[in-house]
């Protein structure tokens, strides 16, 4: 994908060429009260982990917990024009609630 085509204000990716990279889990075969949901939470942080250090962005729509500091360092420069925007827009912090950025 090129960067240049996103002009959403808050859309962090990389610049230049990128690519989107999702993995999903089959969870079908697994008896429900047996599956290993925190080793897979785990493993979705030590790769979240990875893609940091080579440069790359979280889609925040994925089975990674994010804690506030996450979401300062994923927005960068952007995060004080994102508290702007959310404390006009939204000044209750209603919008988004359980994905723990301000908490």
């Amino acid at each position: 994908m090129d960067s240049h085509t996103f002009r959403k204000p808050f859309f962090a990716c990389p610049k230049g060429t990128f690519y989107l990279v999702g993995v999903l889990f089959n969870t079908s075969f697994v008896a429900h009260d047996k599956f290993p949901f925190e080793e897979v939470l785990e493993q979705n942080k030590r790769w979240h982990s990875q893609l940091i250090t080579q440069g790359g962005y979280r889609y925040p729509v994925d089975a990674i917990p994010f804690s506030s500091e996450d979401w300062r360092n994923h927005f960068g420069d952007l995060w004080e024009s994102f508290c702007e925007m959310k404390d006009r827009y939204d000044p209750h912090h209603l919008l988004g609630s359980g994905f723990g950025i301000f908490s």
